[in-house]
């Protein structure tokens, strides 16, 4: 699914502490995040807030991986 916003996540670790933009599957990679870890997902656009309520879901429920 496609949104008209813009998103960046930002990781809060010892590794990469630093802020990508979300449609590059190798710059989330680069993040270095590990399950369990902080990062903070923001979005600028008309659907920006539809867009993060949706990056919510999809990561408190394990992005599929429990079912």
């Amino acid at each position: 699914m496609r949104y008209d916003a813009k998103v960046r996540v930002r990781s809060h670790n010892d590794v990469c502490a630093e802020s990508v933009e979300a449609d590059s599957v190798m710059e989330l990679l680069l993040l270095g995040s590990a399950c369990g870890e902080d990062i903070t997902v923001s979005a600028d656009g008309p659907q920006a807030q539809v867009v993060v309520e949706a990056l919510k879901k999809l990561v408190r429920n394990g992005f599929g991986e429990n079912e």
